[in-house]
């Protein structure tokens, strides 16, 4: 069975998750990290590190279609690897507002695209879309997982799981525009779930950084290891 009851093959799509929450009292305190700036003008990818973010209020790129993009490579013969990307939205106690995954594509201004069941192929595996004007006051933050789907059944884990990237795509233009990206430096070992980036609203709008950490959760309890 898949989360919350359901097997994953049936994939319903208006699946609530969570119930709503009251409007924060505080703003979300996120980590302190270095900003870094992005130059449109000049060619090349922008790698984030950890300790690093991206305003994206100030790149000047329309937040009404953007993407979220989630790849990787697995290096193991025998059954197929099903990886998910969620998301998880937080307010500012981090408390889980609401999840964005397979059984519940679309909330507050995210949806999720494809469900990719093997991984196979180039480029990106999963998305998820996101209109930042939709989205609402109460949710501060939103970090994106990606999740073995029945690891443990499956005796599964990051351990094959390789060139793993989460990045932003600006899909206003044409060509669509990359933003930034980040991956995944560390061996996942054991582990079945990693909390990859995030994004957060300040007073000067949205950023977005990388967490890259790891943890042996299913969709279902990463969301209660997150909102702790």
């Amino acid at each position: 069975m898949g989360l919350f009851g359901f097997r994953k093959k049936d994939k319903p799509t208006n699946e609530a998750t969570v119930s709503t929450t009251a409007e924060p009292a505080t703003p979300y305190v996120a980590p302190e990290r270095n900003e870094v700036f992005l130059d449109l003008s000049k060619p090349g990818l922008l790698n984030l590190n950890k300790n690093e973010f991206l305003n994206l209020s100030k790149t000047g790129v329309n937040l009404e279609d953007i993407r979220v993009a989630a790849g990787w490579d697995v290096n193991h013969f025998g059954q197929d690897y099903d990886l998910d990307l969620c998301a998880y939205l937080l307010d500012s106690d981090n408390n889980l507002i609401d999840t964005v995954y397979y059984g519940h594509k679309r909330a507050h201004g995210f949806q999720l695209d494809k469900d990719n069941l093997t991984g196979e192929g180039d480029g990106d595996d999963e998305n998820i879309f996101i209109n930042f004007d939709e989205i609402k006051p109460r949710v501060t933050h939103v970090i994106f997982g990606v999740v073995i789907y029945s690891a443990n059944s499956r005796k599964q884990s990051f351990k094959h799981v390789h060139n793993a990237f989460v990045r932003m795509v600006d899909q206003s233009v044409r060509p669509e525009r990359e933003l930034c990206r980040c991956g995944l430096s560390e061996d996942g070992g054991d582990n079945t779930a990693v909390q990859f980036a995030e994004i957060y609203r300040t007073d000067e709008g949205w950023n977005f950084a990388p967490i890259g950490t790891y943890s042996k959760d299913s969709i279902e309890s990463l969301g209660r290891h997150i909102s702790r």
